[in-house]
């Protein structure tokens, strides 16, 4: 690698030979393992184009991207779409294996196939091809004041493949990060996250539960989350805020779905029924038995086998211990798991590419 490669590209993006030099020189090493078959003609040209290729993304983080101050409620179950659409189409190949052919999720030796054309804007390079991969991903939900802006506003940000699948995080800490706003329209910030994206602990204080009831997003009462169902069933984002008294904690985790549950009751309301709550295994537990709570979740309506009755449950995001109203129960100093909170310093950095 000639100084001349490092000058163009340090007049191109304003950073100094030196410190782009060891960006080109990590790069170079993963170049050493991943293609050691290869001549060093060869590993350079490679090692060039990569580099490159860094550099425009680092480009466009730093030109989209903008600051948050904030904190975290919660985080969806860590799904995996690839997963479900392989159990689906194994599920149509056994019910009728000609449909299933003809539909394109499977081959003629009933092989789950990739049956999305495409991927947001862009055209899917697995399309039609053989399910093999992982395709992991979980959202974030919290509550973030843009740079610029005064007012606290709900967020969204979605994680895919390695991202989703290694984020570990600490709800209710005041938190600064960068962040792509890819939407505002619903009522709440759709973020992505960048080459820069990371959550970096504050000492900035914030007022949680005054954010989270001035962050544009309903708050529900317990007694009042079935009809709530109704009236938003079918629709994508029926997320709200409700708030109620904690009946009971199942302290067993469901291998399945990788959540635990809580049931919810309200004796000012004269409740009769309760409301499950199934939140991720990895949320920690910072309240128990009657303490009062807040609840951020998604609302859905079932029904008992042999009854006619719906009922009313939610996929939990977070759950809020009101203040002087917590009886705080035996917890972790840390989620298993997780990378240790560290104050002014980073929580966690996502290294890889947002999807559309």
């Amino acid at each position: 690698m000639s100084k001349a490669f490092l000058e163009k590209w340090s007049k191109s993006l304003g950073k100094s030979t030196k410190e782009l030099k060891k960006e080109y020189d990590r790069i170079e090493h993963d170049v050493e393992e991943t293609y050691s078959d290869k001549s060093e003609t060869e590993k350079e040209r490679i090692t060039k184009q990569l580099f490159g290729k860094h550099m425009r993304r680092l480009k466009y983080s730093r030109s989209k991207a903008e600051d948050f101050f904030g904190f975290i409620l919660g985080c969806s179950r860590l799904t995996d779409i690839a997963e479900f659409m392989r159990r689906k189409a194994l599920a149509a190949y056994r019910d009728d294996p000609i449909q299933a052919q003809l539909q394109g999720i499977v081959d003629e030796n009933g092989t789950p196939l990739d049956p999305r054309e495409k991927m947001g804007n862009r055209d899917n390079p697995n399309f039609h091809k053989p399910l093999t991969e992982h395709i992991y991903n979980r959202k974030i939900y919290g509550v973030a004041i843009k740079e610029g802006t005064k007012a606290p506003m709900f967020f969204r940000m979605t994680l895919w493949r390695n991202s989703a699948k290694m984020f570990r995080y600490k709800p209710y800490l005041p938190i600064g990060f960068k962040a792509i706003l890819k939407d505002m329209k619903k009522g709440f910030y759709e973020l992505n996250a960048s080459k820069l994206t990371k959550f970096q602990a504050t000492k900035r204080t914030i007022d949680f539960e005054n954010w989270m009831r001035d962050s544009s997003q309903p708050f529900i009462a317990l007694n009042e989350l079935k009809d709530h169902a109704a009236k938003t069933k079918g629709t994508y984002d029926n997320w709200c805020f409700t708030e109620g008294d904690v009946d009971l904690i199942n302290p067993t985790v469901n291998p399945n779905t990788n959540c635990r549950s809580i049931i919810l009751s309200d004796a000012d309301k004269g409740m009769i029924e309760t409301v499950r709550i199934f939140i991720p295994a990895d949320f920690p537990l910072a309240f128990s038995e009657l303490s009062r709570v807040i609840v951020l979740g998604k609302v859905r309506l079932w029904k008992r086998e042999g009854e006619a009755e719906e009922r009313v449950s939610m996929e939990g995001y977070s759950v809020f211990a009101l203040p002087g109203q917590t009886i705080v129960g035996p917890q972790p100093t840390e989620m298993e798991g997780s990378t240790p909170i560290r104050d002014e310093g980073p929580i966690i950095e996502f290294i890889e590419e947002a999807e559309d």
